[in-house]
Protein backbone atom coordinates (compact mmCIF):
# COMPACT_ATOMS: atom_id res chain seq x y z
CA UNK A 1 0.00 0.00 0.00
CA UNK A 2 1.59 3.73 -1.13
CA UNK A 3 2.73 6.14 1.78
CA UNK A 4 0.18 8.21 -0.29
CA UNK A 5 -2.67 6.54 0.43
CA UNK A 6 -2.14 5.15 3.94
CA UNK A 7 -1.19 8.99 4.76
CA UNK A 8 -4.38 9.93 3.31
CA UNK A 9 -6.17 7.66 5.74
CA UNK A 10 -4.15 8.87 8.51
CA UNK A 11 -5.60 12.64 7.76
CA UNK A 12 -9.51 11.50 7.47
CA UNK A 13 -9.14 9.10 10.46
CA UNK A 14 -7.51 12.54 11.82
CA UNK A 15 -9.61 14.90 10.67
CA UNK A 16 -12.95 13.57 9.22
CA UNK A 17 -14.39 13.44 6.00
CA UNK A 18 -14.85 16.87 4.28
CA UNK A 19 -18.42 18.29 4.82
CA UNK A 20 -20.96 17.73 2.45
CA UNK A 21 -22.03 20.28 0.42
CA UNK A 22 -25.17 22.00 1.12
CA UNK A 23 -28.51 21.59 -0.53
CA UNK A 24 -29.53 25.07 -2.65
CA UNK A 25 -32.18 26.43 -1.53
CA UNK A 26 -35.23 25.70 -3.77
CA UNK A 27 -36.65 27.76 -6.28
CA UNK A 28 -39.71 29.34 -6.31
CA UNK A 29 -42.45 27.68 -8.52
CA UNK A 30 -43.07 29.55 -11.69
CA UNK A 31 -46.21 30.11 -13.62
CA UNK A 32 -46.40 28.17 -16.85
CA UNK A 33 -50.29 28.14 -17.82
CA UNK A 34 -53.36 29.87 -16.60
CA UNK A 35 -56.57 29.25 -18.28
CA UNK A 36 -61.06 29.55 -17.43
CA UNK A 37 -64.01 29.29 -20.02
CA UNK A 38 -67.15 30.10 -19.18
CA UNK A 39 -70.68 27.55 -18.19
CA UNK A 40 -71.65 25.70 -21.64
CA UNK A 41 -68.93 26.00 -23.81
CA UNK A 42 -67.07 22.38 -23.48
CA UNK A 43 -65.97 19.23 -20.81
CA UNK A 44 -62.32 19.89 -21.40
CA UNK A 45 -60.00 22.67 -21.03
CA UNK A 46 -56.92 22.75 -22.12
CA UNK A 47 -53.83 25.48 -21.93
CA UNK A 48 -50.31 25.57 -23.93
CA UNK A 49 -47.94 26.28 -21.83
CA UNK A 50 -45.71 29.05 -21.56
CA UNK A 51 -42.73 27.87 -20.25
CA UNK A 52 -40.48 25.21 -20.90
CA UNK A 53 -40.44 22.55 -18.76
CA UNK A 54 -36.95 19.81 -18.35
CA UNK A 55 -37.35 16.22 -17.43
CA UNK A 56 -36.85 16.17 -13.52
CA UNK A 57 -39.17 19.32 -13.30
CA UNK A 58 -42.28 18.64 -11.06
CA UNK A 59 -45.40 20.30 -12.58
CA UNK A 60 -48.39 21.16 -10.37
CA UNK A 61 -51.63 21.53 -11.74
CA UNK A 62 -54.59 23.26 -9.72
CA UNK A 63 -58.14 22.59 -11.37
CA UNK A 64 -61.27 23.72 -10.06
CA UNK A 65 -65.19 23.99 -11.35
CA UNK A 66 -68.50 25.31 -10.13
CA UNK A 67 -71.70 23.23 -10.87
CA UNK A 68 -70.44 19.90 -8.62
CA UNK A 69 -68.68 18.93 -11.35
CA UNK A 70 -65.23 17.08 -10.73
CA UNK A 71 -62.21 16.50 -12.99
CA UNK A 72 -62.19 13.02 -14.38
CA UNK A 73 -59.35 12.98 -16.50
CA UNK A 74 -56.08 14.90 -16.65
CA UNK A 75 -53.49 14.49 -19.80
CA UNK A 76 -50.49 16.33 -21.56
CA UNK A 77 -48.95 15.87 -24.69
CA UNK A 78 -46.20 14.22 -23.50
CA UNK A 79 -48.45 11.49 -22.45
CA UNK A 80 -47.20 11.78 -18.39
CA UNK A 81 -48.73 10.60 -15.75
CA UNK A 82 -50.28 12.97 -13.10
CA UNK A 83 -51.22 12.13 -9.72
CA UNK A 84 -54.26 13.74 -7.37
CA UNK A 85 -52.77 15.77 -4.52
CA UNK A 86 -55.81 16.96 -2.63
CA UNK A 87 -59.46 16.68 -3.35
CA UNK A 88 -61.84 19.11 -1.89
CA UNK A 89 -65.36 20.25 -2.22
CA UNK A 90 -66.92 24.06 -1.10
CA UNK A 91 -70.52 23.17 0.40
CA UNK A 92 -72.85 25.31 -0.81
CA UNK A 93 -71.49 27.20 -3.57
CA UNK A 94 -70.95 23.38 -5.13
CA UNK A 95 -67.09 24.43 -6.53
CA UNK A 96 -64.99 21.10 -6.82
CA UNK A 97 -61.03 21.58 -6.98
CA UNK A 98 -58.15 19.72 -6.89
CA UNK A 99 -54.69 19.12 -6.84
CA UNK A 100 -52.46 17.21 -9.53
CA UNK A 101 -48.64 16.56 -10.33
CA UNK A 102 -45.99 14.84 -11.64
CA UNK A 103 -42.44 14.77 -12.16
CA UNK A 104 -40.96 14.94 -15.92
CA UNK A 105 -39.90 12.53 -17.61
CA UNK A 106 -40.13 14.00 -21.10
CA UNK A 107 -39.16 17.57 -21.69
CA UNK A 108 -42.23 19.58 -22.79
CA UNK A 109 -41.69 22.90 -25.24
CA UNK A 110 -43.31 26.64 -24.51
CA UNK A 111 -45.90 27.39 -27.15
CA UNK A 112 -46.11 23.61 -28.15
CA UNK A 113 -46.81 21.52 -25.69
CA UNK A 114 -50.18 21.75 -23.07
CA UNK A 115 -52.09 20.08 -20.08
CA UNK A 116 -55.62 19.10 -20.65
CA UNK A 117 -58.18 18.62 -17.67
CA UNK A 118 -61.90 16.66 -18.68
CA UNK A 119 -64.87 16.66 -16.48
CA UNK A 120 -67.95 14.76 -17.01
CA UNK A 121 -70.39 17.84 -17.84
CA UNK A 122 -69.59 21.43 -19.88
CA UNK A 123 -71.93 23.13 -16.57
CA UNK A 124 -69.74 24.69 -14.61
CA UNK A 125 -67.57 27.22 -14.47
CA UNK A 126 -63.87 26.33 -14.99
CA UNK A 127 -60.63 27.08 -14.03
CA UNK A 128 -56.99 25.40 -14.46
CA UNK A 129 -53.16 26.70 -13.15
CA UNK A 130 -49.97 25.16 -13.83
CA UNK A 131 -47.07 25.52 -12.41
CA UNK A 132 -43.71 23.75 -12.60
CA UNK A 133 -40.40 23.86 -9.83
CA UNK A 134 -36.83 22.12 -9.67
CA UNK A 135 -35.35 20.31 -7.65
CA UNK A 136 -37.57 17.88 -6.07
CA UNK A 137 -37.23 14.23 -5.24
CA UNK A 138 -38.41 11.96 -8.20
CA UNK A 139 -39.68 10.08 -9.66
CA UNK A 140 -43.71 11.12 -9.52
CA UNK A 141 -44.73 7.89 -6.99
CA UNK A 142 -42.02 9.57 -4.36
CA UNK A 143 -42.57 13.28 -4.94
CA UNK A 144 -45.28 13.97 -2.51
CA UNK A 145 -44.35 14.44 1.10
CA UNK A 146 -47.92 15.47 2.66
CA UNK A 147 -51.02 17.35 1.58
CA UNK A 148 -54.20 18.28 3.19
CA UNK A 149 -57.15 20.02 2.16
CA UNK A 150 -60.36 22.30 3.81
CA UNK A 151 -63.51 24.37 3.51
CA UNK A 152 -64.48 27.17 5.35
CA UNK A 153 -68.34 28.88 5.22
CA UNK A 154 -66.68 31.75 6.52
CA UNK A 155 -63.63 33.44 8.39
CA UNK A 156 -60.21 33.01 7.77
CA UNK A 157 -59.15 29.66 6.45
CA UNK A 158 -56.96 27.20 8.11
CA UNK A 159 -55.38 23.79 6.52
CA UNK A 160 -52.56 21.83 7.87
CA UNK A 161 -51.07 18.84 6.97
CA UNK A 162 -49.67 16.02 9.41
CA UNK A 163 -46.34 15.86 10.67
CA UNK A 164 -43.47 15.25 7.38
CA UNK A 165 -41.38 12.54 6.49
CA UNK A 166 -38.25 15.36 6.08
CA UNK A 167 -37.29 18.55 6.55
CA UNK A 168 -36.64 20.21 3.46
CA UNK A 169 -39.61 20.44 1.31
CA UNK A 170 -41.10 22.88 -1.26
CA UNK A 171 -44.91 23.72 0.32
CA UNK A 172 -47.84 25.00 -1.81
CA UNK A 173 -50.54 26.40 -1.67
CA UNK A 174 -53.87 27.20 -3.33
CA UNK A 175 -56.91 29.22 -2.02
CA UNK A 176 -60.01 29.81 -3.45
CA UNK A 177 -62.30 32.22 -2.96
CA UNK A 178 -66.19 32.04 -3.94
CA UNK A 179 -67.33 35.14 -5.47
CA UNK A 180 -63.90 36.66 -4.08
CA UNK A 181 -62.61 38.47 -7.21
CA UNK A 182 -60.57 41.53 -5.82
CA UNK A 183 -60.27 39.56 -2.40
CA UNK A 184 -56.72 40.92 -0.90
CA UNK A 185 -55.14 37.89 0.57
CA UNK A 186 -52.47 37.95 2.92
CA UNK A 187 -50.75 34.47 3.62
CA UNK A 188 -49.09 34.22 7.02
CA UNK A 189 -45.38 33.27 7.95
CA UNK A 190 -42.77 32.38 5.52
CA UNK A 191 -45.61 32.07 2.47
CA UNK A 192 -44.98 33.81 -0.29
CA UNK A 193 -47.63 35.08 -2.74
CA UNK A 194 -47.13 33.06 -6.18
CA UNK A 195 -50.04 34.49 -8.43
CA UNK A 196 -54.01 35.39 -8.08
CA UNK A 197 -56.73 35.03 -11.00
CA UNK A 198 -60.60 34.95 -11.48
CA UNK A 199 -61.77 31.76 -12.63
CA UNK A 200 -64.27 31.05 -15.51
CA UNK A 201 -63.34 34.66 -16.38
CA UNK A 202 -66.67 36.16 -14.50
CA UNK A 203 -66.23 37.23 -10.41
CA UNK A 204 -67.51 33.95 -9.30
CA UNK A 205 -64.32 32.68 -7.82
CA UNK A 206 -60.54 34.31 -6.76
CA UNK A 207 -57.77 31.76 -7.35
CA UNK A 208 -54.58 32.73 -4.86
CA UNK A 209 -51.27 30.30 -4.59
CA UNK A 210 -48.47 30.56 -2.30
CA UNK A 211 -45.04 28.59 -1.51
CA UNK A 212 -42.12 28.14 0.96
CA UNK A 213 -39.30 25.97 1.82
CA UNK A 214 -39.69 24.11 4.63
CA UNK A 215 -36.50 23.84 7.16
CA UNK A 216 -38.22 21.13 9.61
CA UNK A 217 -40.46 17.78 9.69
CA UNK A 218 -43.52 20.49 11.37
CA UNK A 219 -46.90 20.12 10.09
CA UNK A 220 -47.06 22.64 7.39
CA UNK A 221 -50.28 24.96 8.04
CA UNK A 222 -51.23 27.78 5.57
CA UNK A 223 -53.96 30.36 7.53
CA UNK A 224 -54.21 33.70 5.28
CA UNK A 225 -55.95 36.34 6.31
CA UNK A 226 -58.63 37.77 4.03
CA UNK A 227 -60.21 41.16 3.16
CA UNK A 228 -63.81 39.84 3.31
CA UNK A 229 -64.12 36.40 5.64
CA UNK A 230 -68.08 36.58 4.90
CA UNK A 231 -66.79 34.13 1.81
CA UNK A 232 -66.55 30.54 1.56
CA UNK A 233 -63.03 29.44 0.55
CA UNK A 234 -61.51 26.02 -0.07
CA UNK A 235 -58.09 26.07 0.68
CA UNK A 236 -54.96 23.05 -0.69
CA UNK A 237 -51.50 22.39 0.69
CA UNK A 238 -48.98 20.06 -1.26
CA UNK A 239 -45.59 19.62 0.15
CA UNK A 240 -42.96 18.05 -1.86
CA UNK A 241 -39.60 16.75 -0.98
CA UNK A 242 -36.85 18.07 -2.36
CA UNK A 243 -34.08 16.10 -3.76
Amino acid sequence: MSRLLIGSRRAALLYGAPAAAAAAPLAAPVSIGTASQNSGVGTTLAKTLTDNVAIGDLVVVFGSSSGSQSISAITDTQGHTYTQATSQSNGASTWRNRIYFTIATAAMTSGVDSVTLTWGSSTGYKQIHIFKASGILGPTASALDKAASATTASGNPTTTTATLAQARCLAMAFTIVITGVGETITDNGSWAALTDGAAGGSALAAIHAAWYETAATTAVTHAPTLSNTARETNTHVAVFKGA
